[in-house]
């Protein structure tokens, strides 16, 4: 289960190129958390989201490999780390994600991209608290702005 629409990357860009745009999300992120504007962070935890299911769907799509992102395990969590750790934990997924790309498993790898999933998630249901009606305003924001930037591929949710 998919939180966003495919993207049109998934067919334009390889599985290498995507994690490099993770990366540099979650450097968003990571800027955003620094500053007063919570909606702020909440948009770039939503598109650091968008931006590993991508790089789950090429990983499916491209190489083969079971990459389905499981329903169960979709904003069912709480974490009790504070929303500064769980933001900051998010370039340690990365580190992750890079070292199971670099050791040749495309397995690994998706498990390292559902870690970074998971810890946007959390960030965003500790973010949530009390301003639930904000975020899910800000997540169909961000779908709007990208279904206007022409980034989905067929523009149907997955």
């Amino acid at each position: 289960m998919y939180l966003f629409p495919r993207a049109k990357f998934v067919d334009e860009i390889n599985i290498e190129a995507q994690i490099k745009h993770l990366g540099s999300e979650i450097i968003e992120a990571r800027v955003a958390y620094a500053t007063p504007y919570i909606l702020r962070l909440a948009e770039e935890l939503f598109d650091v989201i968008h931006s590993a299911e991508t790089a789950l769907r090429i990983l499916s799509e491209k190489c083969g490999c079971d990459a389905s992102l499981p329903e169960a395990t979709r904003f069912n969590r709480t974490s009790a780390l504070p929303l500064f750790s769980q933001v900051r934990r998010l370039s340690a997924c990365l580190d992750l994600v890079c070292e199971a790309y670099l050791s040749g498993s495309e397995v690994q790898t998706a498990v390292a991209l559902f870690g970074v999933i998971s810890t946007a998630e959390s960030a965003l249901l500790t973010l949530g608290m009390g301003y639930s009606v904000a975020i899910g305003t800000v997540r169909r924001d961000v779908e709007k702005k990208n279904e206007a930037r022409g980034y989905y591929a067929g523009g149907v949710p997955c």
